[in-house]
């Protein structure tokens, strides 16, 4: 136990919410509205709950919404339009405003929904092995959404390490089999990193086949040998990636807010 004046930096988690103005599928989407709020407010408040989360800031390119996240009060860090990842915004981030956070968690600014229980969750995976160097999550998925390319599956070792991640169908089930885990396996878009790999080892791995054929950055860690521990929730609302998907949260929004009305 630590006193209350004491903070142990080696236990710390902050969030970083990369928000991108330009997207290339669906322009300025983090300023459109999900009830009376911009998407970037929703998943900014949402990760202010966690309560094994520190703090939250706002990694952004662009005035637009460095005005809208600071008139809802957050703190925002300005960040180069060069950015090639979310993950790059973070890493540049860190490096411009030095926070010493040891777990860094990165959350994609276009998920209103997620539940702020997954951020915990994911922290707390960190937490338990000092040796776990990046982790994400997954959750069970029907057959029909896993059979969607956009749909990123996921399969695990016997310490619930990723040992693949793809777009295609994964495991592909020839035979109709029990399997220790409830595949398929939807991968979500959050990360969790420990400082130093973040900052001092994932930056220079070498390039990477998989990820070129996949579009999938995490591959790159897998493939220069490096582990992501997932952990498993049992479910999540996806991200917002096109105008139809914008008006689907809006509606589950909209019923969830009558249901607590």
């Amino acid at each position: 136990t630590q006193s209350h004046g004491e903070v142990r930096t080696d236990s710390m988690a902050l969030v970083v919410i990369p928000a991108r103005y330009a997207s290339t599928r669906f322009p300025s989407k983090l300023l459109q509205l999900v009830g009376n709020k911009p998407i970037i407010q929703h998943t900014y408040e949402a990760s202010m709950k966690a309560a094994r989360v520190t703090q939250v800031v706002i990694a952004t390119d662009h005035e637009k919404i460095r005005k809208s996240a600071e008139s809802f009060g957050a703190t925002v860090v300005m960040t180069s339009e060069a950015c090639k990842s979310g993950t790059d915004r973070v890493i540049e981030a860190l490096r411009t405003a030095g926070f010493k956070h040891d777990i860094i968690i990165n959350v994609q600014g276009d998920e209103p929904l997620i539940d702020y229980q997954h951020i915990d969750h994911l922290v707390e995976l960190m937490q338990q092995e000092d040796g776990i160097e990046m982790g994400t999550l997954a959750c069970p998925v029907d057959m029909d959404t896993a059979s969607s390319p956009h749909v990123v599956k996921c399969v695990l070792d016997h310490s619930n390490n990723a040992m693949m991640f793809s777009r295609s169908m994964l495991p592909f089930s020839r035979n109709q089999v029990p399997t220790r885990l409830p595949y398929p396996l939807r991968h979500l878009g959050i990360y969790a990193f420990r400082r130093s790999f973040l900052l001092d080892i994932l930056p220079s791995l070498p390039p990477s086949d998989l990820q070129a054929v996949e579009d999938l950055e995490q591959l790159r860690v897998l493939e220069a040998g490096h582990k992501i521990r997932v952990g498993i929730v049992d479910s999540a609302h996806p991200g917002i990636d096109t105008p139809e998907q914008l008006e689907t949260i809006r509606q589950i929004y909209e019923e969830q807010t009558r249901g607590t009305a």
